[in-house]
């Protein structure tokens, strides 16, 4: 009843599979609908760990997305070994836009599953966090970056601590 390491059970998944499609992708939708039908509370990221897992082909083909995008990779190990699971999700309808498995997370397959993901929709900007990687792809496809405000003060609060230690400054 439950996949081995996983403590949602195989019909909840199945269910998330079934309200994704019906909803058009919308995670939101899918939460509040687990919740008011059945009483089951998962999060967002579940739901999207889902359908990230799962073999459901997205269909997009008529879609508008709104322009107002999310992207980052993930580890993940398929057959022993480790690859970059690239995913794109649209912030305002909620949804997830695209997804693909790569070897490397290089600017060229970045680049190219980007331009793939987008071709003939809206590009008003894409979150991301740090990467060089990342800056570099978009900047080819013309698209306003904005980086993600966790890893953004992350990286003050790095440069801050580097910055006392170098200067044995104090904390205040």
């Amino acid at each position: 009843i439950v996949n081995g390491n996983a403590n949602i059970t195989i019909p909840v998944i199945e269910h998330v599979k079934y309200l994704y499609s019906y909803f058009s992708g919308s995670l939101h939708k899918i939460r509040k609908s687990l919740k008011k039908e059945h009483n089951i509370e998962i999060s967002h990221q579940s739901i999207e760990n889902i359908i990230f897992n799962s073999n459901y082909e997205i269909e997009h083909e008529n879609w508008t997305f709104s322009g107002y995008y999310l992207f980052d990779s993930l580890w993940v190990k398929q057959n022993g070994k480790w690859k970059y699971l690239l995913a794109l999700f649209d912030l305002k309808l909620n949804t997830i836009v695209s997804r693909e498995l790569v070897d490397s997370e290089t600017v060229g397959n970045v680049y190219d599953f980007l331009n793939q993901s987008l071709r003939n929709q809206k590009k008003k900007c894409i979150i991301t966090d740090l990467k060089p990687e990342y800056r570099v792809a978009i900047d080819r496809l013309k698209i306003k970056q904005q980086f993600c405000t966790f890893h953004l003060k992350q990286l003050i609060n790095r440069e801050i601590r580097d910055h006392i230690k170098e200067n044995n400054s104090s904390e205040d």
